[in-house]
């Protein structure tokens, strides 16, 4: 465990410092002819926007014609020191124009910033893996198996205005691997409706399921619900997701959707890369990880991200 944590926690430091080699290829690319900086928003649109020159209120925000995109909501929410890293770092430049310099920073700040939250769940689950807080620190102390807390999702019969706002679709996995594919034309009407408590703004898209089976343990007891969000923003790498296999199944289920840890190998191939090989990894050690090579991508279609075990209380 310690070396685990000590090899990310130096990933983060090289983010931070802004030396990690993953700063040079950005992810967020600066769109529009207007550089000045006027009003700094965040939109969904676009995979998520940050606007130089939006309009409306931090409620109602709407676009504008210049900013950056995509900025993934978990990045453009990410917090510092109590400020939100993104919108400060525009905001204390409002009214400057920003140069060729400036955007390349903040496109670095971007990547550091989603590659942190990747790290942030990675040393969760290697200290869930260790037995969670505290007894992965603690000699001599066996991790407690993990169970699900007696609990179910309580159904309502939401107002058009309540859907994604206080409730969500409950989606079993093998629907959800076809009714999410396309997240911008999602049949929800056919589905049971639930009220969920989470710390994240629930949004379209989003959907409570039920994960079967062991091989995510401890992170995901076996039958725990859970909150989805398709389709996946940013980088997989690190991500827990859901998966549709197209010419295999998962051995534990023998299901062609599963939910595993998301890993992948790239190699550039002339001015583009490809997938050397893409791991689905599960926690728990018990299990065996599904490794697709050759077609990579071909192989699968990633659905959702796992945003939240629920259990109950908010």
């Amino acid at each position: 465990m310690f070396r685990d944590l000590a090899r990310l926690g130096g990933e983060l430091v090289a983010l931070h410092l802004l030396e990690s080699a993953m700063l040079d290829k950005p992810r967020a690319e600066f769109v529009g002819a207007q550089r000045e900086v006027l009003k700094v928003v965040w939109t969904i649109d676009k995979g998520g926007t940050v606007w130089i020159d939006g309009k409306g209120t931090v409620k109602n925000s709407q676009r504008g014609t210049s900013g950056f995109s995509p900025v993934p909501e978990d990045v453009w929410n990410f917090h510092i020191g109590g400020y939100r890293v993104c919108h400060k770092w525009l905001s204390d430049r409002r009214g400057r124009t920003l140069s060729a310099a400036d955007i390349a920073h903040y496109q670095k700040i971007v990547v550091a910033l989603s590659e942190t939250t990747r790290l942030m769940k990675e040393i969760d689950e290697v200290i869930e893996q260790h037995g969670g807080w505290p007894g992965a620190f603690q000699t001599g102390v066996k991790a407690a198996p993990s169970k699900v807390i007696p609990f179910r999702p309580r159904t309502v019969e939401p107002k058009p205005e309540e859907r994604y706002v206080t409730c969500v679709p409950l989606v079993p996995l093998k629907a959800a691997a076809g009714a999410f594919s396309d997240p911008q034309h999602i049949e929800d009407d056919g589905f049971e409706w639930v009220a969920v408590e989470s710390r994240h703004r629930l949004r379209k898209g989003m959907f409570v399921a039920r994960v079967v089976g062991k091989s995510m343990e401890p992170a995901i007891p076996d039958g725990a619900w859970c909150l989805f969000r398709a389709p996946v923003e940013g980088t997989r790498q690190g991500k827990t997701v859901l998966v549709q296999l197209r010419d295999a199944a998962d051995p534990e289920t023998g299901q062609r959707y599963t939910v595993k840890r998301y890993e992948s190998e790239k190699a550039a191939k002339g001015d583009s890369w490809r997938h050397e090989h893409i791991t689905l990894k599960p926690l728990n050690p018990d299990f065996e990880p599904i490794v697709l090579t050759g077609n990579g991508e071909e192989d699968l279609q990633v659905i959702a991200e796992l945003v939240q075990v629920l259990n109950g209380e908010s």
